[in-house]
């Protein structure tokens, strides 16, 4: 019997072609995991930025976010009112219809933001907000409001916007005939503070009732601060605002001793403060506004 001979296992070296092909295999199936990799980032990325884009659509519509309704609200009050409560009439007795409709536009978007009964300080309603924009405007020659900042606070059910504002304006003779009376016969006093451009930095709180209107409006405006600012002399000043016609800290011509609160508790206590001399406001006396 012959026996055949054993096949034999020759390993030849890969030829350049062979060796570029499986390269390129090799290069392709590299390419394509990366690529996978690279998609799936792309795709967590996008998935990542749509949740951050409802997040933030959800803030933009929670009423409490800076950019929420009553925040809007504030704005919007303050832009409509940004020059006052211009006049009707023009010089002649004609209506101006320009400001007709911005005076329409005013009275429609306080009574429709805020609470018929409004509390504004220690008066009640909005026609008596309406009233004091309109002194605002009259007793100055000039009259402009800004919002330098806002911010909103307190829990979701009882949220508090605050509004800081500055109130730019320059003494006319009616400055000093409504809210400065008492020297509005001292020619000479007048003349030197005639024009003189004065900033009131006031700070205004509302508060809103369930359904987004306004139903608190409290504002303070720092008026001796603001005089001092304006170069007037603490002599000057303390003269001005001995007598000013200033209730509640932000109504102009009023008395303060005549400005009554908005409930009165009619016990024997309270009957017997309304018996005592009127005593005119702390906030009111020179030394304690400038100490």
């Amino acid at each position: 019997m012959i026996r055949k001979p054993s096949a034999m296992v020759v390993s030849r070296k890969k030829s350049n072609s062979e060796r570029g092909k499986e390269f390129r295999a090799k290069r392709r199936q590299y390419e394509s995991v990366l690529l996978d990799a690279v998609t799936a980032l792309r795709q967590e990325v996008a998935d990542l930025e749509f949740l951050r884009g409802i997040r933030m659509e959800i803030a933009l519509k929670s009423r409490t976010s800076i950019n929420g309704s009553l925040a809007r609200i504030a704005r919007e009050y303050f832009t409509l009112f940004e020059r006052g409560i211009p006049s009707a009439v023009a010089i002649g007795g004609k209506r101006q219809s320009g400001n007709h409709e911005i005076i329409l536009k005013q009275n429609e978007f306080v009574h429709r933001a805020m609470d018929p009964d409004l509390q504004f300080g220690e008066v009640v309603g909005v026609d008596m907000l309406l009233d004091q924009w309109q002194r605002y405007t009259s007793y100055h020659s000039s009259f402009q409001a800004t919002v330098t900042d806002l911010e909103v606070t307190g829990p979701e059910d009882a949220p508090i916007v605050k509004v800081h504002v500055d109130l730019k304006v320059t003494f006319s003779r009616e400055t000093f005939d409504h809210v400065f009376p008492h020297v509005a016969h001292n020619e000479a006093f007048i003349q030197k503070h005639l024009g003189r451009q004065v900033t009131y930095r006031g700070v205004n709180q509302f508060k809103f009732t369930e359904d987004g209107r306004i139903n608190v409006y409290e504002s303070d405006v720092a008026f001796v601060d603001a005089l001092i600012s304006s170069g007037m002399s603490l002599d000057d000043v303390s003269i001005l605002m001995q007598q000013a016609m200033i209730a509640d800290q932000h109504l102009l011509g009023e008395n303060p001793d005549a400005v009554k609160p908005t409930v009165e508790l009619l016990d024997e206590e309270s009957m017997e403060l309304e018996n005592e001399p009127a005593k005119r406001p702390r906030q009111l006396d020179i030394d304690y506004l400038l100490s």
